[in-house]
């Protein structure tokens, strides 16, 4: 069996080619064929985001009134605003004014325990809600402890807080 030239069929592969030529190769050259020019100017506005101040930070007094304890708890509410940023919080902790420990929780609590109490020694008990990447931190709260160690045993009271 031979097969004979068909000119029709060579007309609608020609005109199929064709049109696959004109729909493609504009968006494959230029990406689309949309498009407009305004040559009116648009104008917008950018805020960046806000990490804010927990809210209501309590120092809380362990074991009975701070005695025969080398711990207090901080408790606080998350910050006023919703959505919060992050429900991650940064503890930093500074005893005698040296930086003791810096801790991340998301909880809105924290207790901290000193076990190497020495004499008197004060300290300085800071929460800040941050990113949770830790590059942007919200204003500190700040509360304070006043930890002695004596011959009966260990105190560990709150103090004041902002």
């Amino acid at each position: 069996m031979t097969r004979t030239f068909s000119w029709n069929r060579l007309r609608v592969v020609l005109a199929v080619v064709a049109l696959l030529a004109i729909v493609l190769v504009p968006s494959v050259v230029n990406g689309t064929v949309a498009g407009w020019k305004d040559t009116e100017k648009g104008a917008g506005e950018f805020t960046a985001g806000s990490v804010e101040a927990v809210q209501n930070l309590k120092c809380i007094n362990q074991g009975v009134g701070g005695l025969l304890t080398s711990s207090v708890r901080l408790e606080w509410a998350p910050p006023a605003s919703q959505p919060p940023v992050a429900h991650i919080y940064r503890i930093t902790v500074k005893k005698n004014g040296s930086v003791d420990t810096v801790n991340t929780t998301s909880q809105l609590n924290y207790l901290y325990t000193d076990s190497r109490l020495v004499k008197i020694s004060s300290y300085e008990l800071t929460v800040q809600q941050v990113t949770t990447t830790g590059e942007w931190a919200g204003p500190a709260r700040t509360a304070t402890a006043t930890g002695i160690s004596v011959v009966l045993g260990l105190t560990m009271v709150c103090g004041s807080g902002n």
